[in-house]
C-alpha cells in the first residue's frame, strides 16, 4: 500500500519517468536504499537542469541583443547621415553668408574699397553668382549633394546685381577676396592663391 501511494505520488510529480524505478525497487526489499539513489540522481538532474537553463538564458538574450542591434543600428546610421548632411548645409550657408555680406560691404563703401574673407567650406563647391529674376539684387547659388544623393539648393541674395559666373571653392581653407577697383564700374571675386 505504501508503496502504490508513493508510485502515485510520483506520477504526479516532475520525476514521473522514474516510476518503473519505484516500482522495480519495491519488488526488492530495498525499496529505502532505493529510493536514497533516486534522491541522488535527482540532485544531479537538478544541477544538469539549471546548466541548461543558462545556456538557454545565453542564448536567448544574445537573440535579444542581435535582433536589437539589427534594428537600430540602420536607424543610428540613417540619423548620422542626416545629421551630417544637415551640418554640412548649415556651413555651407555660413560661408556663403560671408560671402553675401562682404559683396554688401564693397557694394555699400563704393570704389576703391576691398575685403579678404577667409571661407572653410566642408567639401568642394562651385559657388554661382547671377542676378535674382524676381528682384534688383544679386543670387548667390551652392548645389549640395546630399548623402542620399539627392541635392539641396542654398541660396542668398546680396544687394549687387551685376555678377555673374561660378567660383569654385575648394574643401577647407579658401582665401576669397572681394574687391571694387577704383577705375571700375564692376565688383570682382576672386581666389587669393
Amino acid at each position: 500500500m505504501n508503496q502504490f501511494l508513493i508510485i502515485s505520488l510520483i506520477e504526479n510529480s516532475f520525476f514521473k519517468n522514474f516510476k518503473i524505478l519505484f516500482y522495480l525497487s519495491s519488488l526488492n526489499n530495498n525499496f529505502f536504499k532505493d529510493l536514497l539513489s533516486l534522491c541522488s540522481l535527482k540532485n544531479s538532474f537538478f544541477k544538469d537542469f539549471k546548466g541548461q537553463l543558462s545556456l538557454e538564458f545565453l542564448l536567448i538574450s544574445f537573440l535579444a541583443i542581435l535582433i536589437l542591434v539589427s534594428i537600430t543600428l540602420p536607424i543610428a546610421n540613417l540619423g548620422i547621415d542626416y545629421g551630417f548632411d544637415s551640418s554640412s548645409s548649415l556651413e555651407i550657408k555660413s560661408e556663403l553668408s560671408k560671402i553675401a555680406n562682404g559683396i554688401d560691404s564693397v557694394y555699400s563703401n563704393g570704389a576703391g574699397s576691398k575685403r579678404t574673407l577667409a571661407i572653410e567650406v566642408p567639401k568642394d563647391v562651385t559657388v554661382r553668382f547671377s542676378k535674382n529674376p524676381n528682384s534688383n539684387e544679386g543670387l548667390a547659388t551652392v548645389s549640395h549633394v546630399l548623402s542620399d544623393g539627392s541635392m539641396k539648393k542654398i541660396e542668398l541674395s546680396y544687394k549687387y546685381p551685376n555678377l555673374n559666373f561660378d567660383l569654385h571653392l575648394i574643401k577647407g581653407y579658401n582665401s576669397v577676396i572681394v574687391e571694387w577697383p577704383l577705375n571700375s564700374t564692376e565688383i570682382i571675386i576672386y581666389k587669393h592663391i
